[in-house]
């Protein structure tokens, strides 16, 4: 079938390939009014249009997916991925944390011009692979962060509202129940070459401050087997 629609789409009149001119005023130079640029909406909407027309049956054909196919594969380390344009490749995996299994989504970050490195995956495998001792690290360093300068930051006026926002959390084991894996994000070396061995974000959801409708949440760094920075999730980006 994609043959049959790519002959389709190759024999299409040039009419197809729409190109307009922008808006111009008579006082413009001539050598200006060569300027062109491409209406891709209209190109679109042409194309779907001939497709259609010619006989071919593309399920949910709409204007995205039939210019941005998406990319799927299977990668050795990471498993199932898809690629996509604005995170790099999207992978599941998942972890037990706080006794119970928890789905997380795994970013790998890369261009739509570059492959997965060997250097994320060391990471990603390092992390899997030290998981049982990392997790109690991850409380224990988000436990501290909690106490020491999240609580009580900010909140409401009301006092009986504010405790509620700010619940006295002493021990990892309450921590955990307080935490929900959201992410992990794993860098190209590129973007990450002035950090530690095996460089990981992991991102998480928490159930103190109030409803968090800026999705701020909390997340942790980890490099050389060590959580080294603790923060907002948008440490990771």
């Amino acid at each position: 079938m994609m043959y049959e629609l790519l002959n389709i789409l190759m024999s299409a009149p040039i009419s197809v390939t729409r190109v307009h001119q922008p808006y111009l005023n008579e006082d413009v130079p001539a050598r200006q009014k060569k300027q062109f640029f491409m209406d891709c909406d209209s190109m679109n909407e042409e194309l779907i249009q001939y497709v259609m027309k010619n006989g071919i049956n593309v399920i949910d054909l709409n204007k995205e997916n039939l210019y941005t196919e998406e990319v799927k594969m299977t990668d050795e380390v990471f498993g199932e991925i898809e690629y996509d344009e604005e995170t790099g490749y999207i992978g599941h995996t998942t972890l037990t944390f706080g006794g119970s299994e928890q789905s997380v989504e795994v970013l790998i970050g890369c261009d739509d011009d570059e492959e997965i490195s060997q250097f994320q995956r060391d990471a990603f495998k390092a992390l899997t692979e030290s998981w049982d001792e990392m997790q109690h690290k991850i409380a224990a360093a988000i436990l501290e962060y909690y106490n020491e300068e999240e609580k009580g930051a900010y909140g409401p006026e009301d006092g009986d509202e504010f405790e509620s926002w700010w619940p006295n959390i002493d021990t990892e084991e309450e921590m955990v129940k307080k935490l929900h894996l959201d992410s992990i994000v794993i860098e190209s070396e590129y973007v990450m070459e002035s950090h530690g061995e095996n460089p990981v974000y992991i991102l998480f959801n928490r159930d103190w401050g109030g409803e968090d409708t800026e999705d701020n949440g909390v997340a942790v760094l980890i490099e050389d087997g060590e959580v080294t920075e603790v923060g907002y999730k948008d440490i990771a980006f």
